[in-house]
């Protein structure tokens, strides 16, 4: 999540704002922003939150055959700035989200036993900056940040004739992570030909993964045997930056630097550098070429398991047995302007290093060395074009962007050392996005987007209950071998705007969400007889909104 905008001083002649209240079908919005020292602080708050559960909530009651999905989300941020003289500038963000998703399923060793597959996810982000204006070429930015997530995948257990009874609440895997840093990074502009930015961060993690020994289920006569860790982790990591802007002359300039990180775990240290270069070579006026080379390292990494389309994030962190990842990229790209025609076209290689993952099923078979387990020291490609164009003309907008792409990964000990693709591999990506406006009063607003449907595993084999395997188990095959649906979407705006009698604006919003109601699916559940059932969030989303400002 990031902050919605940047919020400035407002002078003190005039007392400005703006004030939007939104009616949405399915979505509730109040984003004041109001001055607090005229020509020296302002304040914005903002909220959202859907009424999707309300709505749905008699419908999933009566009519629970249809085990209709469930979402809903809420968040709050805020930014407060304040001048506290000509040199120093103080600035607050804060922001608390919270997203739940649940789809019923009947569970198929108990046809009387219904499942209520849950996933919640929570984000809370605070942050303190100042900057201060050291000398006309030296600024320095120090901030305090500090961020919280949690996530969790747990399913809630009724029986069918007593709904309002909880069987069993089972949490399969959960990921709470407390982020400390501090950063502080120096501006520096000896002259008109440099731009140097340096800097250092140190940072500490708390992190208390939660995973279930499943197949110990029926054995384990306390929560707490099915229990495979919830120990906090804490680890430590500085990184210090340095980078130089160089405009050589009217044709190149180079942005080069590198990043060294110091990593500590569990008695575990690693040292890493991060080298990047970038390089911007006018042909003309109008026409530049671009290249580029950077390394990244990720300490803190996830495991996923997307067998059904939608997954669980259990967090872990880098130790003597799960390797940093690492990445290399190259890129290269041909950017221009022809007659108010903004166009681009850059491709780029990436190789991966020391990847994890684990097959479905695994996760649920961990031991207490739960490390040990994880598939480790994989690698992988991804390589692909990327297309853009864009024109602002006096009356409308108009963008364009596609993507073909490709992503694998490849592991000694999965999918038979076969070559696979990850969940987030999508070969096209495509979206047009469409601005009109006629006169001073209407705006029409079309955005229509497309995307290949993400891979998913999908079982070979039924295991029904019998006096061998207790309750229903599949066998799986192939990783990742099958392909949610292609997802895409229409949506639709139109804005009617009428200037107020004190210069202000006061405005209707009506548009629709996937305006052809197309049902994308999210998450696929299995049973042995009724066989795999897609599940969609949302069809066609209808919002009015209202709109003041002042």
């Amino acid at each position: 999540h990031q902050f919605a905008e940047t919020i400035k001083p407002k002078k003190p002649t005039k007392l400005t704002g703006k004030k939007n209240l939104s009616f949405f079908w399915f979505i509730h919005k109040n984003k004041p922003v109001m001055p607090i020292i005229k020509n020296k602080s302002s304040l914005l708050l903002a909220a959202r939150g859907t009424y999707t559960n309300w709505v749905l909530a008699p419908l999933r009651k009566t009519q629970p055959d249809l085990m209709l999905p469930n979402y809903l989300f809420y968040d709050f941020n805020g930014k407060y700035s304040h001048k506290i003289n000509n040199k120093n500038k103080l600035q607050i963000n804060w922001y608390s989200g919270y997203d739940y998703f649940s789809v019923l399923q009947q569970e198929s060793y108990e046809p009387k036993l219904t499942g209520n597959v849950q996933m919640n996810q929570q984000n809370h982000l605070l942050s303190i900056t100042n900057n201060a204006i050291l000398s006309p070429k030296l600024v320095l930015n120090a901030s305090f940040n500090y961020s919280q997530f949690y996530s969790d995948h747990r399913n809630k257990l009724t029986y069918t004739d007593y709904p309002d009874s909880l069987f069993a609440d089972i949490i399969f895997s959960a990921t709470r992570i407390h982020d400390y840093a501090l950063n502080l990074k120096l501006n520096y502009s000896p002259n008109n030909q440099h731009f140097i930015k340096t800097g250092i961060t140190p940072k500490l993690y708390k992190l208390t993964p939660w995973m279930l020994n499943t197949s110990q289920f029926f054995n384990a006569e306390t929560l707490d045997d099915l229990k495979v860790s919830s120990q906090t982790y804490t680890a430590h990591q500085i990184t210090a930056f340095a980078e130089d802007e160089w405009h050589i002359n009217e044709k190149l300039n180079i942005n080069a630097g590198a990043r060294l990180s110091y990593f500590n775990h569990k008695s575990t240290s690693y040292i890493k550098p991060e080298p990047r270069v970038s390089v911007r070579y006018a042909i003309n006026s109008k026409l530049s070429l671009k290249g580029g080379y950077s390394k990244m390292n990720q300490f803190l990494q996830v495991l996923e398991n997307n067998a059904n389309g939608l997954s669980p994030e259990v967090w872990v962190l880098s130790d003597s047995v799960i390797k940093p990842q690492s990445a290399n990229q190259l890129s290269a790209g041909l950017f221009g302007e022809w007659k108010g025609l903004e166009y681009g076209i850059e491709a780029y290689a990436k190789r991966m290093d020391d990847l994890i993952f684990y097959i479905y099923g695994v996760a649920s078979e961990l031991g207490t060395d739960w490390q040990s387990e994880i598939n480790r020291k994989g690698k992988g490609q991804s390589g692909g074009i990327e297309f853009y164009l864009q024109k602002q003309a006096k009356q409308y907008f108009v963008a364009a962007s596609y993507t073909i792409s490709k992503t694998n990964y490849t592991f000694g000990t999965v999918n038979f050392g076969n070559t696979f693709a990850p969940s987030h591999d999508h070969l096209h990506d495509f979206s047009v996005v469409l601005n009109y406006k006629p006169n001073k009063k209407h705006e029409l607003g079309f955005n229509w987007v497309f995307s290949t449907g993400a891979p998913f595993t999908v079982p070979e084999v039924n295991i029904p209950d019998s006096y061998f395997f207790r309750g229903q188990y599949y066998g799986y095959g192939g990783i990742n071998n099958a392909r949610l649906p292609n997802y895409h979407r229409l949506d639709v705006s139109w804005k009617r705007s009428k200037p107020t009698t004190w210069g202000g604006e006061k405005y209707w919003l009506f548009s629709f969400y996937n305006i052809y109601a197309r049902q994308n699916p999210i998450i696929v559940s299995f049973h042995p007889e009724r066989g795999a059932t897609k599940h969609t969030m949302f069809t066609i989303v209808p919002s009015i909104n209202w709109g003041l400002r002042f």
